[in-house]
């Protein structure tokens, strides 16, 4: 095997790592209530984050629904700009 070919090699092998996905996931004790990826094009902000909490409270209605009744639950995040920003939060009140 030549240097050449080594060298195109390595880079194909490299190559194939580049791919990224990105798993946005809710869950409780019971278990996954909603998850969804991310298309590879989108980036994560306010507008695509208010829809995903949409789909989520649509979808613990459906699925829990004795806990959205009571409103015995809290979401918990990190502090991320997109999630501090006032359309998300206008969605979760």
């Amino acid at each position: 095997m030549g240097r050449r070919n080594l060298v195109t090699a390595e880079k194909l092998r490299f190559q194939k790592f580049r791919v990224k996905t990105i798993l946005v996931i809710f869950f409780d004790w019971q278990g996954v209530i909603h998850k969804e990826f991310v298309p590879d094009a989108e980036t994560i902000s306010a507008v695509y984050c208010r829809g995903v909490m949409e789909r989520f409270l649509n979808r613990i209605r459906r699925v829990r629904p004795g806990m959205c009744e009571s409103g015995d639950w809290f979401l918990l995040h990190d502090n991320a700009p997109s999630h501090n920003a006032t359309t998300v939060k206008q969605c979760l009140v």
